[in-house]
């Protein structure tokens, strides 16, 4: 009886030490994520400059055209606008996605490092 408690109470400690040791990874490639996200983030804010300034030229020129009375013009100038916006809607959710996308893997990142510090155990005091 008392080999048997001795050999729980050993594997209960066994598993008690290895399993925070195993949920810790490397941080390294939570960091190349973080830096790609970063990238991908520069990217869509690049675009979406891009766009607003297309939306801009856009509504001046239907404001040309219709002060102008350039009916079949203005008919192209909204079917252009619409695009645009389109464009500019796609890449305002993928800016979001990929915003969604830093924080998730950053959070990871966080996670990776708390377990990090756990494994290696309490600072020594400062003398």
């Amino acid at each position: 009886m008392r080999t048997v408690k001795m050999i729980t109470l050993g594997g209960v400690l066994i598993v008690a030490l290895w399993a925070p040791a195993a949920g810790a990874q490397d941080v390294k490639p939570d960091r190349q994520e973080i830096k790609g996200d970063r990238q991908a983030i520069r990217q869509d804010v690049e675009k979406i400059k891009k766009d607003r300034e297309e939306l801009r030229q856009a509504r001046q020129k239907l404001h040309e055209d219709m002060k102008a009375g350039n009916k079949e013009a203005v008919k192209a100038d909204r079917a252009q606008l619409k695009q645009y916006r389109e464009e500019y809607r796609a890449d305002m959710r993928k800016l979001r996605e990929d915003r969604q996308e830093l924080r998730k893997d950053a959070g990871k990142f966080r996670h990776d490092l708390r377990g990090r510090r756990h494994d290696r155990g309490p600072r020594p005091a400062a003398q």
